[in-house]
């Protein structure tokens, strides 16, 4: 069949949409690829056509995923965390990029902007408690005021002040040297006749010495490109060796914040809430100098650390945790009518709510603040 006939570009499809439908959970991804780089290496296929096959490909995977999501989120027989999972695990950036959009989308629609309000109407257990939710709230609200230095790069700004938690790599042989004599990584032999430096338990260097010649003011100047070379293996081996589960974390960490910063909606359709807070917090750390910002900057990424695979709330909270106790402005919580009325904004505004659950979350939010019976009607009305 001509690789380039619409019946056979049909039948492909199918075949991948069939695997793909398999198990969206978990989907074979590498098949996925291999039948996809397949077809497109069997015939002689413009730019163009190529592109459009990838698009029909990930349009069929976006609409299998889509399907899946909003049936069970409307059953509400998946949560949050695992549907953002089932979308971290499918096959092409492109079709991951497209379906942030749209799972958060069907996050609102079934579990409204404020998702712990809607689920505190229909469930008093809820692991999203009043206190937590106002502090987000607030948080989110005194940060979005901070005003962000024009030009700020806050995410570039972010991972040079997370890898500055490293210990410091050394530039001079002499400092490589000394570091690994002090973690045993190095050897040495000193007495009257002969100095010796053993690396990795070969002998790399013996000379005839004199006394008085201290093993930390050894000169390599005239060192053999053999041991230079060796002691520079050794130490960058010890300081991978040693750093290498906080350098990974530090990486980690990066790339979701950077993913959950590029999202279209985040808590608000529309809107990237989590992006403008973070913008607002890193600008706030930066007002502090020495020490604080030094433990600002620590609190920051333990915080972002724990975020991950976190919810959007998990997130935004985590955020709006790092300057307690050290900003007594930031702590200084809103009135309870402040608080009421931005909160019932972000209700109001979830254009994927019916009326019925818009009137289930206000007053679950009245209940909370102790609203007298008589102020409430003129709010319900508003809806």
């Amino acid at each position: 069949m001509n690789p380039k006939s619409l019946r056979k570009r049909k039948s492909l499809l199918l075949k991948i949409s069939s695997l793909h439908k398999k198990n969206i959970v978990s989907p074979d991804t590498q098949g996925i690829y291999d039948m996809t780089d397949t077809y497109l290496i069997s015939a002689d296929f413009t730019s163009e056509e190529q592109d459009n096959f990838r698009d029909m490909v990930y349009d069929s995977i976006i609409h299998n995923v889509s399907e899946y999501l909003e049936a069970h989120l409307a059953a509400h027989t998946i949560t949050v965390a695992d549907g953002e999972e089932l979308v971290w695990k499918q096959p092409f950036d492109e079709v991951r990029d497209e379906l942030w959009g749209i799972f958060d989308s069907l996050v609102l629609k079934y579990k409204g902007p404020v998702a712990a309000l809607a689920e505190i109407a229909e469930n008093a257990q809820n692991i999203h408690t009043h206190d937590v939710v106002r502090k987000t709230t607030d948080g989110v609200l005194l940060l979005g005021k901070v005003v962000v230095p024009e030009g700020q790069k806050t995410l570039a700004e972010i991972e040079e002040a997370f890898m500055g938690l490293l210990p410091t790599k050394h530039d001079t042989l002499n400092e490589m040297y000394n570091e690994c004599l002090d973690h045993n990584v190095i050897e040495y032999s000193d007495d009257v006749d002969i100095r010796c430096i053993i690396v990795r338990g070969f002998l790399m260097h013996g000379v005839a010495t004199g006394k008085g010649i201290s093993k930390t003011t050894y000169s390599f100047d005239r060192a053999s490109p053999e041991l230079r070379s060796s002691i520079f293996a050794a130490y960058y081996k010890m300081w991978y060796e040693k750093n290498y589960p906080l350098l990974s974390s530090i990486e980690k960490t990066i790339a979701d914040m950077r993913d959950w910063g590029r999202r279209t909606s985040v808590m608000l359709k529309g809107e990237n809430v989590y992006k403008s807070t973070l913008r607002g917090l890193w600008a706030k750390i930066k007002t502090f100098e020495g020490e604080q910002k030094d433990e600002l900057v620590k609190r920051l990424f333990e915080e972002c650390n724990e975020a991950v695979e976190q919810c959007a709330d998990g997130h935004v909270g985590r955020l709006c945790n790092v300057l307690v106790g050290f900003d007594p402005e930031f702590t200084c919580s809103l009135s309870p009518m402040e608080y009421f009325q931005n909160t019932i904004a972000l209700i109001a505004e979830n254009t994927h709510s019916n009326h019925e659950t818009k009137i289930k979350q206000a007053v679950a939010l009245m209940n909370e603040i102790d609203m007298p019976a008589g102020e409430r009607q003129a709010w319900l009305d508003a809806f």
